[in-house]
Formats: structure tokens, sequence, C-alpha cells
């Protein structure tokens, strides 16, 4: 656990000191900027408040899952290309916790981004802000920090992997075409409590390519492992 934490505070580390990370929220904050104000008539009625944040706890699944693409370059990407990972292996921490660390450190850098891009355009609206602290939006939050984590921990381990970020598009393709696929046939949705679009079927395919993904790269790190103590 001491090499997770150790881990995580020199990703958080050194994203936070990029100035790419600070650019990318500032330019999703400006977005919002410009589209709540068209909400602004539904965010101040009490009626609708806790419902109308259920779904917007979501728009932190989009925003989050676009900084972790973003924040992957760097973490796991430049540091494969610059061989800074062979030096790793001969250290005393497992794979697990490179893994952990890496994904931890990425997953609140982005959860960070995503909420200050989103909650700073609703600060002049109290009534919603209000609204994100009830007990149906704090389940809201729970799935997607799952979400977050698991995309992340898929990106993680195959990028640890590959030297190529384009190994992430067809983890992205299928994140979504399967759900649209299985929506063709099943018609229950998990809609109840503020969940949003958020249901059971995207979780089919998180798991499969998290397993996939483990699988991959359990096998990966050992072989690496093998070379690097002959």
């Amino acid at each position: 656990m001491n090499y997770t934490r150790h881990f995580a505070r020199l990703t958080l580390r050194a994203l936070f000191s990029s100035g790419y990370f600070y650019i990318t929220i500032a330019a999703m904050t400006f977005l919002f900027f410009l589209i709540v104000p068209k909400l602004a008539p539904l965010l101040n009625e009490k009626v609708l408040a806790e419902l109308l944040a259920g779904q917007l706890v979501y728009i932190l699944l989009s925003t989050g899952i676009l900084l972790v693409f973003m924040c992957a370059q760097p973490v796991f990407v430049s540091e494969k290309q610059q061989g800074a990972l062979i030096a790793l292996l001969y250290s005393p921490a497992s794979a697990g916790e490179l893994l952990l660390g890496k994904c931890l450190g990425v997953m609140t850098a982005a959860l960070f981004g995503s909420a200050v891009s989103l909650l700073v355009p609703l600060s002049g609206y109290p009534v919603m802000l209000k609204a994100f602290l009830s007990l149906k939006v704090a389940v809201a939050l729970v799935i997607v920090f799952g979400i977050i984590f698991s995309y992340t921990a898929i990106a993680g381990m195959l990028l640890l992997c590959s030297r190529n970020i384009k190994v992430l598009y067809p983890v992205l393709f299928f994140l979504n075409y399967v759900p649209m696929q299985l929506q063709k046939y099943v018609k229950s949705y998990m809609l109840a409590n503020g969940l949003g679009s958020a249901n059971w079927m995207h979780l089919v395919p998180l798991v499969f390519l998290l397993a996939a993904a483990a699988l991959l790269y359990r096998f990966y790190f050992s072989k690496q492992r093998i070379t690097a103590s002959v």
C-alpha cells in the first residue's frame, strides 16, 4: 500500500504541474458557462432541483472519461516510450501497486477537473448546489466514480502493455456500441433515483473489457519481470 500511495502522489504531481491539464479544464468550464444559463429556469426550481442534479452528475462521467483519456498520455504512454517503466520492473513494487497507484492518481485528477468545470458555472444557483447533497445524487456519484475508475484501470492496463494511445479507440467504441445494440432488444432501464442513462447494459462491456485487460496486463507484466530478472 505504501507504493500505491507513492505512485498516486507522483501521478498527481505530474498532472497538476501540466499546463495542458488546466487548459482542458478551462475549456470545459467555458463550455458549461455557455450551456448552464440556458437551463436557468429549471435550475431555480426546487421541485426539479434534485432530479436535475441526479442527471447532471452524469456529465461528470463524460467529462471525466475525456480527462482520463487526456491524462493517459503523460502518465502511461510517455513513461512507456521514455523507458521509465523498465526501472520500475526492478523495484519491489508489485504490478497491482503500480497500476492502482497510477489509476488512483489519474481518476482523482479527472474527477477534480470534471467537478470544477461543472460546479463553477453552477455556483450562481444555490438551489442546485444544495440538491447535490441529497442521497439520490450521492448514489449516482458512487456509480460515476466506479465507472470512471474501471475505465481508468482498463486504459492503464492496456497502455502499460502498449506504446500507442490508439489502443483505447476500440475500447471507447466497444463501450458505446454494445449498450446501443443491447437497447434494441432490451427495454428495461435503470432510470429510477436519478440514475440517468447509466444502466446495467453499460456494465456488460465494462466488466468484459476489465477482465480482458487484466489478463493481458498480468501476462505482459509477468513476462517483463522474468525478462528483467535475467
